[in-house]
């Protein structure tokens, strides 16, 4: 019951201590506070500024698809929709692609800005680093998308991250583009097909009404088809074996600069890595043991007193001078090794790469070969055969047909080419911007304010904590 005494007291008890204690605790509470102020100043925490802008994607739809179409029902949703979860999740994988991360690193020279060692072989991995923690992306309650930046610049803060949000607009539209493109160019070879076809059926036309034949043939459809087919495989493996043949050159220039680069490695001594750092390694460590053995052995011949001049002690001697100098002559060779060879093995893998895809092409090549002297030989057999049929009037007919068939597919196909080519042409914004972002007046970071409250109210407690300790705790302590 007396320890319990001895350690209670009410309220009035702690009032009063604290206030007997009350200039210290001022004192405590005033250099938290002081120094708190002090430390989170610019000297020691550089502030930073927060930059943010916030937008809503577009539709995803074309524009030859939104406004072009003639046909209501099959019109796409209008350009001027906002987006919704999908398009939102879009964007938001676009920023965090490397693609705009290095559009930005680049454009505001971030390794400088960061201080990063260019020379590095990881500054990729700090700069990024870095953009982690003052970059973010996130999707609001509304279906928007916020790009906060922070930087120790508020004019940078507010550029990159605008610069960010115009860069979306140009990543995404490359990224349709691209497809697009490949649309536009498959459906500008057909109409340019198209058109040679009916000029050439209109020509023939031409030539049968100056001779005055109607007659028709079935067999003419069919070789007039096998001649279109064996045309088009000619034309295709035509360009085909013009691609392979600058992709083997571009292969075989590779190989040479990596020959060359194994080449200078293997002046260095480097010819097999596995191997030579497999027998260098056994070497090295065959050496150190033998040389630690007779090192063992020279020391219990010291420890037997036996004499410097001793056959024994001079041999041993000899021997580990002999290990020494081949450890001194290996370390240079697995020095070597062990900062080229990472490079060599991949020199080597990146040869037997190249040489793979040498093999693949000139297997495709002589079947592209086989493919265009077999359109070729057909082609060549087929237009007797043509000759033969415009002797008769019945192609005249089949002609005719032909010629209306193709305008048909013609104006089918000229409107696809069309819508097309507004797709690929033209570029329209992928965001709807809500806020741009402006150059902050008031940094972010630190909250100074926050910290001194913080810093102080703290420092009181302790305080107080500590007196209780001294007042109460400590002397039935003592008395104990």
């Amino acid at each position: 019951m007396q320890d319990e005494k001895a350690y209670s007291f009410d309220i009035i008890n702690l009032l009063k201590t604290i206030f007997k204690w009350k200039w210290q605790i001022l004192l405590i509470v005033a250099i938290a506070a002081i120094s708190t102020l002090i430390f989170s100043g610019p000297t020691f925490i550089t502030p930073k500024f927060k930059a943010s802008v916030i937008l809503y994607p577009t539709a995803s739809s074309s524009i030859s698809g939104s406004v072009l179409s003639s046909n209501p029902s099959f019109r796409e949703r209008g350009i001027l929709e906002f987006g919704e979860k999908e398009q939102a999740e879009q964007l938001m994988q676009i920023l965090q692609s490397d693609e705009i991360k290095l559009k930005v690193i680049n454009r505001f020279n971030l390794f400088e800005h960061y201080k990063v060692d260019t020379a590095s072989p990881i500054k990729y991995t700090y700069v990024k680093t870095k953009f982690k923690k003052n970059f973010s992306f996130e999707r609001t309650e509304f279906m928007a998308i916020e790009i906060t930046v922070m930087d120790e610049s508020a004019q940078l803060a507010s550029d990159m991250a605008n610069y960010l949000a115009t860069e979306l607009d140009s990543i995404k539209n490359n990224i349709q583009n691209d497809r697009a493109k490949n649309a536009y160019s498959i459906l500008k070879r057909q109409y340019a097909s198209k058109k040679q076809t009916m000029d050439s059926i209109q020509r023939e036309l031409d030539v049968l009404r100056s001779r005055g034949m109607y007659d028709y043939f079935s067999q003419s459809g069919q070789i007039n088809q096998k001649y279109l087919d064996a045309s088009q495989i000619f034309n295709q493996e035509s360009g085909k074996l013009e691609t392979f043949s600058k992709n083997r050159a571009d292969i075989q220039k590779s190989v040479s600069e990596i020959n060359q680069k194994l080449k200078e490695y293997r002046k260095k001594g480097i010819f097999n890595y596995d191997d030579q750092s497999a027998d260098l390694n056994e070497s090295y460590t065959l050496a150190q043991g033998n040389l630690q053995l007779e090192t063992g052995k020279l020391k219990s011949y010291e420890k037997s007193n036996l004499p410097a001049s001793d056959s024994i002690v001079v041999r041993t001697k000899a021997r580990i001078d002999g290990y020494q100098e081949v450890l001194n002559t290996l370390e240079p060779r697995l020095n070597t090794l062990a900062n080229e060879g990472g490079d060599f093995v991949m020199y080597q893998s990146q040869l037997e790469i190249e040489i793979d895809r040498l093999r693949e092409l000139k297997l495709s090549e002589d079947l592209s070969k086989v493919r265009f002297n077999a359109a070729a030989e057909e082609m060549n057999s087929l237009r007797p055969q043509i000759e033969n049929i415009k002797r008769y009037g019945g192609e005249y007919v089949n002609f005719v047909n032909n010629l209306e068939l193709e305008r048909k597919n013609l104006m089918n196909l000229k409107t696809l080419y069309d819508n097309a080519t507004v797709d690929f042409e033209q570029k329209i914004p992928q965001k709807f911007i809500v806020n741009s972002a402006t150059r902050p007046e008031v940094k972010i970071f630190p909250v100074r304010s926050l910290m001194v409250v913080i810093a102080t109210i703290g420092a009181f407690f302790l305080s107080v904590i500590v007196i209780l300790f001294v007042e109460f705790a400590l002397p039935s302590f003592n008395k104990r």
